[in-house]
């Protein structure tokens, strides 16, 4: 549904919440990204093998391929933000989760379970920044957010995995958690409650 006001240019207030769409889209990514980089400590500590924590990413994958689409259809009628609120929480609950995750078996239902939150969030997270400034601007906004996912795959996995070696990655999972929440508070802090429906 489109606005029926005029939407605004690409003012500072804009800018901000742009920023902070790409902010999230870097968290969200980072924890996609993550058990790339943390391979072989994971699959030591787990008692696994590499493949099966490298499956972890494939989980993913095809979570977010199959859920996405049937979330956002079932959450349509739910204010954008709130809903992109709610799923950056139960992101950040899952990482959490899998920070503490005695057994592989539960690792893998908590990456599943975030896996669905991140899928339900990019289903929405580029047409919420398209919502917030007129025709003129949509390339600009669009290629600001996105700004976010590619910072992830240059500097949020190799940061995870150099903290990972300090660490270990149960830490890690837990500062993406409070990432993931940060990003949360962000949201919910700076975006108007309107947005794309």
């Amino acid at each position: 549904m489109t606005q029926t006001t005029a939407l605004p240019g690409m003012t500072r207030k804009t800018w901000v919440a742009l920023l902070t769409l790409a902010g999230v889209g870097f968290a969200t990514v980072t924890i996609e990204l993550l058990p790339a980089g943390l391979l072989p400590s994971m699959a030591q500590d787990l008692g696994v093998s590499r493949g099966q924590v490298g499956l972890l990413v494939t989980a993913w994958a095809l979570t977010v391929a199959t859920l996405s689409l049937p979330l956002e259809r079932l959450t349509r009628r739910l204010p954008r933000r709130g809903v992109m609120l709610g799923a950056l929480l139960v992101s950040a609950g899952a990482a959490l989760v899998a920070a503490v995750a005695p057994v592989y078996g539960l690792l893998v239902v908590a990456r599943v379970v975030a896996a669905g939150a991140h899928g339900l969030l990019w289903a929405l997270l580029v047409p919420y920044a398209a919502s917030l400034v007129d025709e003129r601007h949509l390339g600009k906004a669009v290629s600001v957010v996105l700004v976010g996912p590619t910072a992830a795959g240059v500097a949020g996995v190799p940061l995870g995995t150099a903290a990972a070696e300090l660490f270990g990655w149960r830490a890690v999972l837990v500062g993406a958690a409070v990432l993931l929440a940060g990003a949360a508070l962000a949201l919910v802090t700076v975006l108007p409650g309107g947005g794309a429906t």
